[in-house]
């Protein structure tokens, strides 16, 4: 027995074939199989609009992002006039190189650091023309307060060009007239 060829193309051979099933089927199969075919197109439907919301917040996204950078390329000539003001009024004799920076900050923690207990660390520095800024970050343990006060009050007075960026400071332990302290400082070295 073999069985009829059915053209597997033929679509509206399929919906004939359903109508047809469908019709034959009680009234309570009927609703509920459209119930659930209006289920399965509403999750369909839903998840369709959530993909397509998503779309359209990435295209508004995407233009805010186009049309702020424009503005930013719009307006770089008034701010490369103002950045070259600013660097002009810097008295360039008086900025130090990174070695010097770091010397100095290594000899004034050597001085307020009891047992030599401190550390600074250079963080890769941001090279540019004329201008390059170098960050540093130290930590000293076991002060106390008025050394704590007078490292940063040397730092501002001594090295006027290198920047207090943050400090952090801890109770070292259980007693508490003993800190600990993290600085972040950034310096800026004149390059041509």
């Amino acid at each position: 027995m073999s069985r009829p060829e059915v053209p597997s193309k033929n679509t509206g051979y399929y919906f004939a074939l359903a109508r047809q099933k469908f019709l034959r089927l009680t009234s309570r199969e009927k609703v509920l199989i459209l119930l659930v075919v209006g289920v399965v197109f509403y999750y369909w439907f839903s998840n369709h609009m959530e993909r397509q919301d998503v779309v359209w917040k990435n295209i508004n996204i995407a233009n805010f992002t186009g049309s702020s950078q424009q503005a930013e390329i719009d307006e770089e000539p008034s701010v490369r006039a103002i950045w070259e003001t600013a660097v002009a009024e810097v008295p360039v004799g008086e900025l130090l190189t990174r070695e010097e920076v770091e010397g100095n900050l290594d000899e004034m923690l050597r001085r307020y650091a009891t047992g030599n207990r401190f550390s600074l660390r250079k963080d890769p520095p941001e090279v540019g023309d004329p201008l390059s800024f170098h960050t540093f970050q130290a930590e000293v343990s076991r002060v106390d307060i008025d050394s704590l006060y007078g490292l940063v009050n040397e730092i501002q007075t001594t090295l006027p060009y290198v920047t207090l960026m943050s400090m952090k400071i801890n109770v070292a332990g259980s007693n508490r007239s003993q800190l600990n302290a993290t600085f972040k400082l950034r310096a800026i070295e004149y390059t041509k």
